[in-house]
């Protein structure tokens, strides 16, 4: 499945690219048990030198917000898997 994730203006961007990000965290953890269990703990507690950003986008854009503290285990094992599978894939 391929989700159209083309960004037209980037001057109007609050965020780093998700696909560009999710490819980024893929990388670096190219299994999904380490991609699903990085993400799930990162989207708890995320901070600056965990991050898989550049310095830059931290700087431009802040360090995300612990989006994944109210979720359950179950939720962001769900969210991060389908993140693996279908995200920024080519």
């Amino acid at each position: 499945m391929q989700i159209g994730w083309e960004i037209k203006d980037k001057t109007t961007l609050k965020a780093p690219p998700f696909p560009g990000v999710t490819n980024a965290v893929r990388r670096a953890y190219n299994n999904e048990a380490q991609f699903v269990e990085f993400v799930s703990n990162y989207i708890q507690n995320p901070t600056r030198i965990r991050a898989r950003t550049k310095d830059m986008a931290i700087d431009r854009f802040g360090l995300m917000p612990n989006i994944g503290a109210k979720m359950s285990k179950e939720e962001r094992e769900t969210i991060t898997k389908w993140m693996f599978n279908n995200v920024g894939l080519d």
